[in-house]
């Protein structure tokens, strides 16, 4: 019989993020229609858009029957986020929104449904290089975990390089992982395929022929920071753990480079 797949799509609207939404439309139709026509009645299809701690994301659910036209209609940002705001990203309070939409574990069919997340961003998370008093997303990932919701973040842009492993272990610790821009309609096209017709499991297509394909045309290199991913996934409770993380290890990086 096969699975389907409910989905929800967090969109990073600030600075540049606003300027790439046609690539970014593109793209998302693209993996949108990995899902076959049949599948899609079933299915629910969420965008949550978010911008810095002062605005609040929107929500937007594309209830069943799923087509092009309908998700053509949420996917532009609203015009109060439209524009060149930059700073820090929410990234916890659009991960609570996330956890907080009517997931299923089966549609009306009896279907079994995979839970998927996906994170589209270009910018460092609030609570890295700061204190921050919001949602914790480290925390949610563990909720997401507990929940069995997979979170992919896609990274967008030469800024994300100073915090993509973050981003992977934040994915890799709900049993998903991390996709440069370049290779997300590629790579999220695959797996969905994959896990619809071979009614398999995100974790279960987590594998090192996918990091390849994973790395192909982009600068992120997953054997990089594997173990500082790891390091993270074991070592780490909340978002003052990881601050205190990536402050050792930038330490250590001067350390090194005067010794």
């Amino acid at each position: 019989m096969g699975n389907t797949i409910d989905t929800a799509m967090c969109l990073d609207w600030t600075s540049l993020m606003a300027l790439r939404i046609s690539s970014i439309k593109e793209k998302i139709r693209y993996v949108f229609n990995a899902v076959p026509i049949n599948k899609r009645d079933g299915a629910r299809f969420s965008v949550i858009q978010f911008q810095t701690p002062d605005d609040q994301p929107v929500i937007t659910t594309m209830v069943p029957p799923l087509n092009i036209h309908a998700l053509e209609q949420i996917l532009a940002p609203p015009l109060r986020q439209q524009g060149y705001i930059d700073g820090n990203r929410d990234i916890g309070a659009a991960l609570r929104e996330v956890m907080n939409l009517p997931w299923r574990d089966t549609d009306e069919n009896g279907v079994f449904l995979e839970k998927l997340a996906v994170l589209v961003t270009d910018g460092v998370p609030c609570g890295l290089f700061d204190a921050f008093n919001g949602d914790d997303p480290w925390e949610i990932s563990n909720e997401m975990c507990n929940q069995g919701i997979t979170l992919i973040v896609v990274g967008v842009g030469e800024s994300i390089t100073q915090c993509d492993d973050f981003y992977c272990a934040l994915a890799h610790n709900t049993g998903g992982f991390y996709i440069p821009f370049i290779n997300a309609d590629r790579i999220l096209s695959s797996v969905i395929g994959t896990i619809i017709h071979d009614q398999t499991t995100f974790n279960q297509v987590r594998t090192h022929d996918l990091y390849e394909e994973i790395e192909k045309n982009s600068l992120f290199k997953y054997s990089y920071m594997e173990s500082r991913v790891k390091c993270m996934i074991h070592e780490c409770q909340t978002m003052n753990d990881i601050r205190r993380f990536f402050y050792n290890h930038r330490l250590s990086i001067q350390h090194d480079a005067h010794s």
